[in-house]
């Protein structure tokens, strides 16, 4: 399937914006793209927020950097999130592109105690225990 195919559905899977190779990055970037995932880790600052999703079609996260408009209060880890921005060579080391989003909004509340994963480490054990949540984290 060709690039242009790839990137014309209506959300776009991470995983298809991850694996393009460097070389053909071009291609992608400055283009505005939808996607939609789980937050992973949710950083709001005063200046700038940074916002990691994963909608589990691959292990890697995509970086979402929302704009002074997005409002950000209900962003929440263990969220489902929907974003509308630009896609971004990113400055920093560790991953290739961002989104700088235009829009953000949350589909799928969560409650602080109701979500038991936050950063911090968890195993196997922890998943049996809430097994609705295997597919959010990063085991097979």
């Amino acid at each position: 399937m060709a690039t242009e195919e790839l990137f014309k559905a209506k959300l776009i899977p991470i995983s298809k914006i991850l694996e393009v190779r460097e070389d053909r990055l071009n291609e992608i970037i400055d283009n505005v793209y939808e996607v939609g995932g789980w937050v992973r880790t949710c950083r709001i600052q005063s200046k700038l927020s940074f916002i990691h999703i994963n909608d589990g079609s691959c292990f890697g996260n995509l970086q979402i950097i929302p704009t002074d408009a997005v409002d950000t209060t209900k962003c929440k880890t263990g969220c489902y999130i929907v974003v509308k921005g630009k896609l971004v060579k990113s400055p920093a080391r560790g991953q290739l592109v961002e989104i700088i989003a235009e829009t953000l909004s949350v589909t799928g509340g969560v409650r602080d105690t109701d979500f038991p994963f936050t950063k911090k480490k968890f195993g196997l054990p922890d998943i049996r225990l809430h097994p609705q949540f295997k597919a959010r984290t990063n085991f097979a």
